[in-house]
């Protein structure tokens, strides 16, 4: 028997629309698909041209100096922030921050992906983005397989 390919397809829906991932203590986010169809008309809408022209600018950073290094990777993060709130981080529930709850907006999802204190969330978001496991349909059947069965575990 050979390779299934149906093993690997996505639900495109899912993707662009993102699926719900608990990121603990009862907290989830919902998250888009890297490379997705919302992702890349994102990238398109933020970066165009401009996003590859700031990451070779920041490649030859001796070349380009302190201040406009600087103003350079300011550039860049806005315009990802920017990108992963519209396409990859759609939507939370049961986030605080300092014991205060955070509710969920666009531009509050760009702020707490600019915010260099939240790296570590940032980063998480991202991987989540790119684990297409988490977009596969036969995934999403069976943990709504499990779900209807009354089992307690659904993986993320």
């Amino acid at each position: 028997m050979g390779f299934d390919l149906s093993d690997i397809e996505l639900d495109l829906s899912l993707s662009d629309e993102g699926v719900e991932v608990e990121v603990g203590d009862g907290a989830y986010i919902t998250v888009g698909r890297w490379g997705s169809r919302k992702f890349k008309r994102a990238v398109q809408k933020y970066a165009g041209n401009k996003f590859s022209q700031i990451q070779a600018r920041m490649v030859n950073r001796r070349k380009v100096g302190g201040r406009q290094a600087e103003k350079d990777e300011q550039e860049a993060a806005e315009i990802m922030a920017n990108i992963m709130a519209e396409s990859i981080l759609l939507g939370w529930r049961g986030l605080e921050y300092n014991g205060a709850e955070v509710m969920y907006s666009r531009t509050k999802a760009v702020e707490l992906l600019k915010d260099e204190k939240l790296e570590s969330f940032r980063e998480f978001v991202e991987l989540t983005a790119k684990d297409e496991e988490n977009f596969r349909v036969k995934k999403i059947e069976e943990d709504a397989g499990n779900l209807h069965s009354g089992s307690d575990t659904v993986s993320a």
